[in-house]
């Protein structure tokens, strides 16, 4: 069974807005100034996301920093 890290739930809710909202990794990755690898570490839960990352992709999925980060 695997282990859920922060890093994996946050990853997790922000794959999730990111469909809700209609975006592309590619196209989120771009809009917050990061290239698409980075995203998919962050969305595997490799990669903790910065403050303000985490900022940049609330806004471009239309929700709060804090709804990336419930349940982590």
């Amino acid at each position: 069974m695997k282990r859920c890290t922060i890093a994996g739930r946050i990853g997790y809710n922000i794959r999730w807005e990111r469909n809700i909202a209609g975006l592309s990794q590619r196209d989120l990755a771009e809009r917050i100034g990061i290239g698409q690898g980075n995203m998919s570490r962050i969305e595997n839960g490799k990669v903790v996301p910065s403050a303000v990352q985490l900022v940049l992709i609330g806004r471009e999925c239309g929700v709060s920093p804090g709804a990336l980060l419930a349940h982590a």
